[in-house]
């Protein structure tokens, strides 16, 4: 499965389309950074910062008119688990999780402070390696339920 029929599945009313390739390459972390009305999924090298990817997006009220992220290319990532690589269909999950107004569960800076959540996919922590974040907890799958209804 892939990152977006992971949350598809999740057995709420939102979905994501694929609408294809662009050349759009938004930064979100960049101070030039603005709505452009797509939603994208871009790269660029930010260095060794605490994220291996960043969310950003515009809404008002309980409308989401569009979301942005950017991989952060200084790290490696794999589609096979790699030893000593990120799993980009791990944290592409945790990224649209983001999407969907869904925060982190505090385990960006220590994994001890997602508490009995560190396994679930919004848990704000990744280890190299690390693939079960590809499939969501009952806590992941309640908070999208919880937002959009079922």
């Amino acid at each position: 499965k892939s990152a977006d029929a992971t949350w598809d599945a999740a057995g709420s009313k939102f979905r994501l389309n694929y609408g294809g390739t662009s050349s759009r390459n938004p930064d979100v972390s960049s101070s030039s950074y603005k709505s452009d009305g797509y939603n994208d999924i871009a790269y660029a090298n930010k260095g060794a910062t605490l994220n291996m990817a960043v969310t950003w997006g515009f809404s008002s009220g309980t409308t989401i008119s569009e979301r942005d992220t950017t991989f952060n290319t200084y790290y490696s990532f794999t589609t096979t688990g790699a030893s000593g690589m990120y799993d980009v269909q791990s944290v592409m999950t945790h990224e649209f999780g983001h999407w969907f107004k869904l925060l982190d569960l505090s385990g960006i800076i220590s994994p001890s402070w997602c508490g009995w959540s560190f396994e679930s996919t919004m848990c704000g922590s990744i280890s190299t390696s690390e693939t079960r974040k590809r499939s969501l907890e009952t806590d992941d799958k309640d908070g999208i339920k919880s937002i959009y209804g079922t």
